[in-house]
C-alpha cells in the first residue's frame, strides 16, 4: 500500500523515497523529513513552498528535466538519479547503488551517503 501526501509525519512512523519505481530512501519519517540522505529524497523536502523569500533563496538549485525516464528506451546503467543528481560521482554512472543500512532502521541507495553499515543490505 502506497501513501503520498505533504505531511507524512502524521500517518506513518516510516517512510519510504522511491524514483522511477525503486525505493532510494527508507527510515523513520522524521530522520527522512530532517535529515535526508539520498539526494532525490533531498530535492523533494526542498521543493516544499516557503513564505520567506530568503529562505527559498537558500534553496539548492537542481538540474532541470532530461530526457531519460524509464519508458525512453535510454539505457542507464547507474544510478537513475544521477543525471539530476548535484552530488554524482563516477561510481553514480556506472553502478546502481544498492538500498543499504546508512544507520539503524534507516537506509539510503546511494554512493555517497556518509555512515554506511558494511554488509548490510536490504533486496528492493
Amino acid at each position: 500500500m502506497g501513501l503520498v501526501q505533504q505531511d507524512n509525519a502524521r500517518v506513518a512512523d516510516r517512510v519510504v523515497g522511491m524514483f522511477w519505481g525503486k525505493a532510494v530512501q527508507l527510515g523513520p519519517t522524521p530522520e527522512l523529513s530532517h535529515a535526508p540522505e539520498h539526494s532525490y529524497t533531498r530535492m523533494l523536502i526542498s521543493s516544499i513552498p516557503v513564505i520567506s523569500e530568503e529562505v527559498e533563496a537558500l534553496k539548492p538549485q537542481w538540474p532541470g528535466e532530461h530526457n531519460l525516464t524509464p519508458d525512453s528506451g535510454a539505457v542507464l546503467q547507474g544510478c537513475p538519479f544521477a543525471p539530476r543528481c548535484l552530488l554524482a560521482k563516477q561510481a553514480c554512472w556506472a553502478q546502481i547503488p544498492l538500498l543499504t543500512a546508512v544507520r539503524d532502521d534507516h537506509y539510503s541507495a546511494c554512493h555517497r551517503v556518509s555512515g554506511m553499515i558494511p554488509n548490510k543490505l536490504v533486496k528492493s
